[in-house]
Formats: C-alpha cells, structure tokens, sequence
C-alpha cells in the first residue's frame, strides 16, 4: 500500500498556507503536476501520486497518529 493522498482537517489548519507547511514540514509532497490537490468542505487534499496509477478499489482512508490528518492509501499498478 501506498500514499496516495494526505488530507488534513480544516478544523485544525484553517488555511491552505497553514496545511501545506505541514506537510513540507512532514517530508511529504506539497504539489504535483499536474497539480489538482481538491478540497471539500471539510479537508484540504495534497495528492503525492495521481489516482489513475492505482488498482481501481484498492482505496483505503487511514487515521494516522496525528489529530487532524488522514491518509488514502491504495494499491499501485
């Protein structure tokens, strides 16, 4: 299984600038090109490898140790 995404909760990193410090500060990826990187409502999303290199259902959300921040976690190709 590999990262595909880290989301972090905009409850606790209020800005986009806020969670894309820690994530440079965590060793992971802050933009990819193409560089989509989606939100919703209540997530910002940094993509470290694009969806499509991934076995379609292979998917998984993961907690992680630190409050706020979840990975999507998938099977490559």
């Amino acid at each position: 299984m590999r990262i595909q995404s880290v989301l972090l909760a905009k409850q606790m990193y209020r800005t986009r600038t806020e969670a894309k410090k820690w994530i440079g500060e965590h060793g992971f990826k802050t933009s990819i090109t193409p560089d989509p990187n989606p939100e919703s409502k209540n997530w910002w999303r940094f993509r470290q490898i694009q969806p499509d290199k991934f076995v379609v259902g292979s998917f998984r959300l993961v907690d992680t140790k630190d409050e706020g921040v979840k990975m999507v976690m998938g099977r490559l190709r």
